[in-house]
C-alpha cells in the first residue's frame, strides 16, 4: 500500500516512511478528551498474510453466522 497524502482539518501534513510505519507531523497540539482526526489516502493492492498471525498482511474471511470479517496484522 502506498499513502499519497495525509490531511488534518483539509490541510497537507508532512510524513515519512520507515519501514512499514508512517510518522506523521500534525499541525496542531492534541489536547485530552478533544477529539481530532487526520485523513489518508492511499492505494495499491494490500499483502495478504500467508500464515496469520505469524505473518503480517491482511485476513479476508467469513466469521462463524458467515458475516464478512477484515483484519489488519502486523
Amino acid at each position: 500500500m502506498k499513502v499519497f497524502k495525509i490531511t488534518q482539518d483539509g490541510k497537507e501534513l508532512k510524513y515519512k516512511r520507515d519501514g512499514n510505519a508512517y510518522f506523521v507531523e500534525l499541525r496542531k497540539k492534541q489536547v485530552v478528551d478533544e477529539y481530532n482526526s487526520i485523513t489518508v489516502q492511499y492505494g495499491g493492492k494490500p499483502k495478504i498474510a500467508p500464515k496469520p498471525p505469524w505473518d503480517s498482511g491482511m485476513v479476508w474471511k467469513k466469521e462463524d453466522l458467515g458475516k464478512p470479517f477484515v483484519s489488519s496484522i502486523s
